[in-house]
């Protein structure tokens, strides 16, 4: 595990719904020796934070404080998540490489994604008020991830963004790449069920239609 492997969407071979995803972050866990607790809780939090915010690998560390987490009744909300822009075309076209999310609500009702909330609300129980939740940096984040389930964290971003695609998003392409803070919404077609050939097809025969 010394090299880090860059993946894409062909590396993926099963799409996981929400249950089998807690399942799988929650079997096992790095071999910690002390304060072995806090550390599962705080990698358990990580990995739920990464799937239920479909966060990329850096945006989730170092700067989410417990003071980000707001409750709201039924829900735990999480302010000022960060989107960090790597393209330079896309930083000269849109502007600052780090923006703020929307808000990201985590479910304390019954509901798919409430056990990745107990995981967090868990964790955050061990934390001073303004304490920053993950202080180490991408190369922790992935060796965490890849014991714990024997994938990457883009995986995570991955099975999150298709949750949402389905569940939330169905055919909005546009609404979930939004969401996440993506410019590029055919990037994230494939994870709502949204046809772009049968799209383009469609738009075709209403022009020619049109014309007639």
């Amino acid at each position: 595990m010394d090299k880090v492997v860059k993946r894409t969407l062909k590396d993926i071979d099963e799409w996981l719904v929400a249950g089998d995803v807690y399942q799988l972050i929650t079997e096992s866990h790095w071999p910690y020796k002390t304060n072995v607790d806090f550390y599962v809780k705080r990698d358990k939090a990580l990995m739920s934070i990464d799937f239920v915010g479909a966060f990329r690998n850096n945006e989730p560390l170092k700067h989410l404080r417990k003071t980000n987490f707001v409750d709201a009744g039924n829900w735990l909300i999480l302010e000022g998540g960060r989107i960090s822009k790597r393209s330079k075309k896309v930083i000269a076209k849109y502007g600052s490489r780090v923006t703020t999310r929307e808000q990201i609500r985590f479910p304390k009702f019954q509901h798919p994604l409430q056990p990745f909330t107990d995981s967090v609300l868990a964790y955050l129980e061990l934390l001073d008020v303004d304490q920053v939740l993950f202080r180490f940096g991408e190369r922790r984040h992935h060796q965490i991830v890849y014991t714990s389930t024997g994938k990457w964290v883009h995986w995570l971003r991955a099975m999150g963004e298709n949750w949402y695609g389905h569940n939330v998003f169905r055919n909005d392409p546009v609404s979930l790449a939004k969401f996440i803070g993506v410019v590029n919404v055919q990037s994230v077609m494939p994870y709502t069920g949204f046809d772009e050939e049968s799209y383009i097809e469609r738009l075709k025969k209403t022009s020619l239609k049109d014309r007639k």
